[in-house]
C-alpha cells in the first residue's frame, strides 16, 4: 500500500511517495483480514467503569475509551441538565456473537434509565488474534 507524504517549508511544498515499510509488509503479506464487529457505546461518563467491567465480563478482550464526547439527542443536551454532564465513547472489536451479547445487555440494563447509544459496524482487522 503506497501513501503520499507532504513536506512543507516556508518556500515550497514537496511530495514524495511512501513505500510500504518492512514492518507493514510483514503484517499484510499473506495475512487475510478478519471480519469483526466494532461496537461503539456512547454513554454518560459516570457509567464508564461499570460499562468497561461489563464489556470484559461479556467477552471483550480489550477496549478503547475516547475522552469526552459531546452531542444532543432525544434526551437533550446533557450539559444543559447537568453542567458537569459529559459523555464518553467506548469501543471494542469483538466477534459477532459477543457484539450481540453486548448490545442485548446494554439495551436491557441501561436504555431505560440512562443516555446511552450503541452501534455496531463491520470492521476488517489484521492481527485478529488480539481480539478473539
Amino acid at each position: 500500500m503506497e501513501g503520499t507524504a507532504l513536506h512543507a517549508s516556508r518556500t515550497h511544498v514537496t511530495r514524495r511517495i511512501l513505500a510500504p515499510t518492512k514492518l507493514s509488509q510483514r503484517y499484510t503479506q499473506g495475512q487475510a483480514m478478519t471480519k469483526l464487529k466494532l461496537v461503539t457505546i456512547i454513554a454518560e461518563a459516570i457509567l464508564e467503569d461499570r460499562l468497561v467491567r461489563e464489556l470484559r465480563r461479556l467477552g471483550a478482550r480489550g477496549y478503547t475509551v475516547t475522552g469526552v464526547v459531546r452531542g444532543e439527542g432525544a434526551r437533550g443536551n446533557p450539559a444543559i441538565v447537568d453542567p458537569g454532564g459529559q459523555n464518553v465513547r467506548i469501543e471494542t472489536l469483538v466477534s459477532a456473537e459477543i457484539a450481540s451479547r453486548i448490545s442485548a445487555y446494554i439495551a436491557d440494563h441501561y436504555f431505560s434509565d440512562y443516555a446511552v447509544i450503541i452501534y455496531i459496524l463491520e470492521a476488517e482487522v489484521l492481527r485478529s488474534d488480539k481480539y478473539l
